[in-house]
């Protein structure tokens, strides 16, 4: 299955394809619908990626759709908790550990009626070095991997 980094035009790690507006394998707008087939991703890695997509609910529902039954996102993201979320000019939505769980829990999902069913594997929120530690720029970590069908996926909480 393809592993997929979005935003990824500066650094991608290796055995990765990049999605991005420019300097990326794949040059891509991700806040229209994304260059991928249904469920022909096997991994999207969004290290800080959502924050500078526009819709969150968008951006849950594509990663949904491409992404293979049984398949994972693996996002780092900076969280509303510190101040890294608000300071970059480039970040037009905004997350932290709390607001995955429209995605995961269906207490919260109600809310967005979406058929995103994401099961949380990992969550944390820690600072990623010294450097953010001092400035208070709190990252948020989720492992979340998609079900679909008859697999129960979100929590009822």
């Amino acid at each position: 299955m393809r592993k997929i980094d979005l935003c990824g035009g500066h650094g991608k790690p290796t055995g990765y394809e990049s999605v991005d507006l420019k300097n990326s394998d794949i040059v891509a707008d991700l806040n229209n619908q994304w260059p991928f087939k249904d469920g022909e991703v096997g991994l999207f890695r969004a290290h800080d990626a959502l924050e500078h997509l526009k819709n969150p609910i968008h951006t849950m529902k594509e990663i949904y759709r491409c992404l293979s039954p049984k398949g994972w996102l693996l996002s780092l993201t900076p969280s509303t908790d510190g101040r890294g979320a608000f300071c970059d000019p480039t970040h037009v939505s905004f997350w932290n550990s709390f607001s995955l769980r429209y995605y995961t829990h269906k207490l919260q999902a109600q809310y967005i009626d979406t058929p995103v069913k994401f099961q949380l594997n990992r969550i944390k929120d820690f600072f990623p070095s010294e450097y953010h530690k001092f400035h208070n720029i709190v990252y948020v970590k989720a492992d979340l991997l998609k079900f679909s069908g008859r697999t129960p996926g979100l929590i009822e909480i």
